[in-house]
């Protein structure tokens, strides 16, 4: 259905001569990972106000797309792939960090901020077959991980330890850099293209 409806979008762009036929792929996928994102982002809204967590859901939204917009990675085969992967780790996070005393998060969301930092700052950015980058967005997409990351992790480093922002925030987008790490690394760990520039 996804793919469909970004294929309709399309023809009627290049039937209007807005966009040129030999880009006709580009765009497809283009619009399939915007209603596709969008679809996900409403859908965790949406939970966020049913289990009274709209805070922590708009960190975890928030850090997912902004940090995922620029490391690549691990992309599901289809729409329902992404959709299940993506509300799965959602609701792992929120069911962690409920089960686990506040006393650890802090040494845990530490832990995880420093691996996965490393991990992203390596290995960012991770090409999709979908999606190959020429060599100066290669560059471009590793200079941007790279600044995100070391400030996202900077924000949340602070934040657990002079309280600017809630314990929860923190160990929520500690998580959220976590599973996207583990996302940048089953590419490479199945042999596909990675940049290590």
């Amino acid at each position: 259905m996804l793919e469909q409806f970004a294929e309709d979008i399309t023809f009627i762009l290049v039937k209007n001569k807005i966009i040129d036929i030999d880009e006709r792929d580009i765009y497809i996928y283009g619009f399939q990972i915007i209603i596709s994102t969008l679809t996900i982002t409403m859908f965790l809204l949406i939970l966020g106000i049913i289990l009274d967590k709209v805070v922590l859901t708009l960190f975890f939204i928030l850090t997912f797309i902004i940090l995922r917009s620029c490391t690549g990675g691990y992309h599901a085969e289809k729409f329902s792939g992404c959709f299940v992967i993506t509300t799965l780790i959602y609701l792992s996070e929120l069911l962690i960090n409920y089960l686990l005393l506040d006393k650890y998060k802090t040494v845990l969301g530490m832990i995880f901020v420093i691996v996965s930092t490393a991990v992203i700052y390596k290995l960012s950015p991770v090409e999709h077959e979908n999606n190959p980058l020429s060599l100066d967005e290669k560059k471009k997409f590793k200079k941007i991980s790279r600044i995100t990351i070391l400030v996202i992790a900077s924000l949340i480093s602070i934040g657990f330890y002079t309280n600017y922002i809630s314990i929860d925030i923190a160990f929520i987008v500690s998580l959220t850099i976590l599973a996207i790490s583990i996302l940048t690394i089953i590419p490479v760990l199945k042999g596909g293209k990675e940049n290590y520039g």
